[in-house]
């Protein structure tokens, strides 16, 4: 997956640039910077997504999605794993799913799920679209 990062000084803010990997922003030298789960649910992030981030002086840290990763939508059945919330997609395959995502939609296991995922990468981790009950 190619990374990207540009890095950008003011008096204020730095401004960074990377890719997103599940749960954590990677830059091109491989730092990593963790995601807020509760953004990377409302912005429905997906593997692959170019974010950018702005550290302000005041150690305060803003994400923004500046590119989407080429997506696919797929149907899937919520479940546990170790305690995570997965997926069983209509693929056949297991995909992490975000449990803030989980929570606001109030999904539960055996539920049917839309999911979205990067159509071009084979890391298992999905963004929940909706919960259909």
């Amino acid at each position: 997956m190619p990374t990207l990062t540009t890095l950008w000084k003011t008096q204020t803010t730095t401004m960074i640039t990377g890719m997103y990997d599940g749960s954590c922003m990677i830059t091109i030298s491989e730092e990593e910077y963790p995601v807020p789960a509760n953004y990377a649910s409302k912005s429905m992030l997906v593997p692959g997504d170019k974010l950018k981030l702005a550290i302000n002086k005041d150690g305060s840290m803003i994400y923004k999605l500046i590119q989407q990763a080429p997506r696919t939508h797929i149907m899937g059945i919520i479940h546990k794993k170790n305690n995570k919330y997965m997926a069983l997609g209509a693929d056949n395959k297991n995909y992490s799913l975000n449990t803030a995502a989980v929570t606001f939609f109030k999904a539960q296991c055996g539920d049917e799920v839309c999911m979205i995922i990067n159509q071009n990468s084979e890391v298992n981790h999905a963004a929940l679209e909706c919960v259909l009950k």
